[in-house]
Protein backbone atom coordinates (compact mmCIF):
# COMPACT_ATOMS: atom_id res chain seq x y z
CA UNK A 1 0.00 0.00 0.00
CA UNK A 2 1.49 3.32 -1.00
CA UNK A 3 1.17 6.45 1.14
CA UNK A 4 -1.75 7.88 -0.86
CA UNK A 5 -3.76 4.70 -0.45
CA UNK A 6 -2.91 4.64 3.25
CA UNK A 7 -4.03 8.26 3.61
CA UNK A 8 -7.36 7.45 1.92
CA UNK A 9 -7.87 4.43 4.18
CA UNK A 10 -7.13 6.38 7.33
CA UNK A 11 -9.37 9.31 6.31
CA UNK A 12 -12.31 7.03 5.58
CA UNK A 13 -11.90 5.17 8.87
CA UNK A 14 -11.21 8.33 10.92
CA UNK A 15 -14.84 8.87 11.86
CA UNK A 16 -16.62 7.63 14.97
CA UNK A 17 -19.86 7.20 12.98
CA UNK A 18 -18.19 5.10 10.29
CA UNK A 19 -16.47 3.00 12.94
CA UNK A 20 -19.87 2.52 14.61
CA UNK A 21 -21.28 1.35 11.27
CA UNK A 22 -18.45 -1.14 10.82
CA UNK A 23 -18.88 -2.38 14.39
CA UNK A 24 -22.59 -2.90 13.77
CA UNK A 25 -22.00 -4.73 10.48
CA UNK A 26 -19.48 -7.01 12.18
CA UNK A 27 -22.22 -8.06 14.63
CA UNK A 28 -24.96 -8.52 12.04
CA UNK A 29 -24.14 -9.65 8.55
CA UNK A 30 -26.60 -7.60 6.48
CA UNK A 31 -28.54 -4.54 7.67
CA UNK A 32 -30.91 -2.12 5.92
CA UNK A 33 -29.96 1.57 5.88
CA UNK A 34 -32.92 2.54 8.10
CA UNK A 35 -31.85 0.07 10.81
CA UNK A 36 -28.25 1.30 10.69
CA UNK A 37 -29.42 4.91 11.06
CA UNK A 38 -31.63 4.01 14.02
CA UNK A 39 -28.91 1.99 15.77
CA UNK A 40 -26.23 4.69 15.45
CA UNK A 41 -28.79 7.44 16.23
CA UNK A 42 -28.25 9.46 13.08
CA UNK A 43 -30.55 10.67 10.32
CA UNK A 44 -30.99 8.48 7.24
CA UNK A 45 -29.45 11.21 5.08
CA UNK A 46 -26.28 11.49 7.21
CA UNK A 47 -26.04 7.73 7.59
CA UNK A 48 -26.35 7.36 3.83
CA UNK A 49 -23.38 9.72 3.33
CA UNK A 50 -21.22 7.66 5.69
CA UNK A 51 -22.29 4.43 4.00
CA UNK A 52 -21.54 5.89 0.57
CA UNK A 53 -17.98 6.76 1.67
CA UNK A 54 -17.41 3.27 3.09
CA UNK A 55 -18.90 1.69 -0.03
CA UNK A 56 -16.77 3.86 -2.36
CA UNK A 57 -13.65 2.83 -0.45
CA UNK A 58 -14.56 -0.82 -1.04
CA UNK A 59 -15.30 -1.69 2.60
CA UNK A 60 -18.99 -2.42 2.11
CA UNK A 61 -21.24 -4.31 -0.25
CA UNK A 62 -24.80 -3.28 -0.87
CA UNK A 63 -27.86 -5.14 -2.09
CA UNK A 64 -31.11 -3.60 -3.20
CA UNK A 65 -34.14 -5.33 -1.74
CA UNK A 66 -37.21 -3.63 -3.13
CA UNK A 67 -37.05 -0.02 -1.98
CA UNK A 68 -34.54 -0.79 0.75
CA UNK A 69 -30.75 -0.99 0.54
CA UNK A 70 -28.97 -3.51 2.75
CA UNK A 71 -25.30 -3.21 3.58
CA UNK A 72 -22.71 -5.77 4.65
CA UNK A 73 -18.94 -5.80 5.08
CA UNK A 74 -16.95 -6.56 1.93
CA UNK A 75 -13.99 -8.89 1.77
CA UNK A 76 -10.91 -6.71 2.32
CA UNK A 77 -7.67 -7.72 0.62
CA UNK A 78 -5.40 -5.06 2.12
CA UNK A 79 -3.66 -6.32 5.29
CA UNK A 80 -3.57 -2.95 7.06
CA UNK A 81 -7.27 -2.25 6.47
CA UNK A 82 -8.18 -5.80 7.45
CA UNK A 83 -6.20 -5.39 10.68
CA UNK A 84 -7.89 -2.07 11.50
CA UNK A 85 -11.36 -3.46 10.83
CA UNK A 86 -10.67 -6.63 12.80
CA UNK A 87 -9.56 -4.45 15.74
CA UNK A 88 -12.91 -2.65 15.93
CA UNK A 89 -14.94 -4.07 18.80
Amino acid sequence: MDTREMEKTLKVLASQRRLDIIRLLKQKRKIPLADIARKIKLSRKSTSKHLRLLYSAGYLERNFMGLDVCYSLAAINDKITRFIISSIK
